[in-house]
């Protein structure tokens, strides 16, 4: 904790640079610059964990290096590109621009509301299934790092929507701005019903790459049935979550974001898992089911909202 927390500056860092060349179309360097990262933290792995035998501390040591390379990465770009983002690295430049700041207080703070209410609740549907045993919390734990493949891979076409959006309703194609999303439905859509597909067909053998305990394997089937439940509703929030955060109607997303998190979430997996006593199966059905309480309103906001009338923030 200590080691990974000192390194956050350095993803903040990363994550404040990307964004600005993702917002001028340049979606390849940021990916180059966590692949080279992602390529560095399983040789730093290799080297500080199975050579010089730190053990977990080699393992937060490598990570935090690596992410330390795709921030030097990133701000070497940004700097030998200081002329076209206007940005000259000059200590006298390096002050607040009010009214840049009142949008990105306006923009980011619910944002980051919306995000941290989604991990919160993770703390509490983690810790209830925990108490079933250690076997079951490190099949929960493998379930997760598959859903969140599925879910990363499709959350780069979010944001690609998300830049998309803004760019189209600053110039006014509202056309524009509808495609984007039904494009990000059918590529996220094939996403999910590949990776589904997969872990529906195979799921001892794709546990199997992370343990080979016995117990483990033998709840992967009733972890991926209830797990994958949520994909529609995944495939649905690719489009519109990108679609919300790219006309920058932050609020809306806060409240479907703490429904979701601190109501159903919570409450579903409590429900299902405890009080209808569906254990393991109902705690994730919980989980999965609560994606909807976000999916289903971004979908009906979309569709029959009449949004295009909004202001921009800027």
């Amino acid at each position: 904790m200590r080691i990974c927390g000192g390194g956050l500056i350095f993803i903040y860092g990363y994550n404040m640079i990307s964004a600005v060349l993702r917002g001028v179309g340049d979606s390849i360097r940021p990916f180059l610059f966590i692949a080279v990262s992602a390529i560095t933290n399983i040789l730093l792995d290799l080297l500080f964990v199975a050579v010089f035998r730190w053990g977990v501390t080699g393992a937060a040591v490598a990570t935090v290096l690596s992410q330390t390379i795709a921030f030097l990465l990133a701000a070497y770009v940004l700097y030998t590109n200081r002329s076209v983002f206007g940005f000259d690295f000059k200590l006298c430049s390096l002050r607040i621009d009010p009214v840049v700041a009142k949008v990105l207080v306006k923009l980011g703070i619910p944002f980051a509301i919306r995000f941290a209410a989604i991990n919160v609740s993770m703390l509490f549907v983690t810790g209830l299934i925990n108490t079933l045993g250690v076997a079951t919390s490190a099949a929960f734990g493998i379930g997760l790092r598959l859903d969140e493949l599925a879910n990363k891979i499709s959350q780069g076409v979010m944001m690609a929507v998300s830049t998309i959006v803004g760019q189209n309703i600053g110039a006014g194609r509202i056309d524009r701005i509808r495609r984007s999303v039904y494009y990000a439905w059918m590529i996220s859509g094939g996403f999910f019903l590949i990776l589904g597909a997969a872990q529906l067909l195979f799921p001892r053998q794709l546990f199997g790459i992370f343990t080979d305990d016995p117990a483990v394997l033998e709840l992967a089937p009733v972890i991926v049935s209830a797990m994958i439940l949520h994909y529609p509703a995944l495939l649905i929030m690719k489009g519109t979550n990108g679609f919300v955060q790219g006309i920058g109607n932050a609020i809306f997303g806060l409240v479907i974001a703490l429904l979701d998190g601190f109501v159903f979430r919570i409450f579903f997996s409590w429900f299902f898992g405890i009080w209808c006593g569906m254990g393991l199966f109902g705690m994730i059905l919980g989980y999965a089911l609560a994606t909807y309480s976000t999916a289903l309103p971004s979908l009906f906001y979309f569709l029959f909202i009449p949004w295009y009338k909004r202001k921009t923030v800027i």
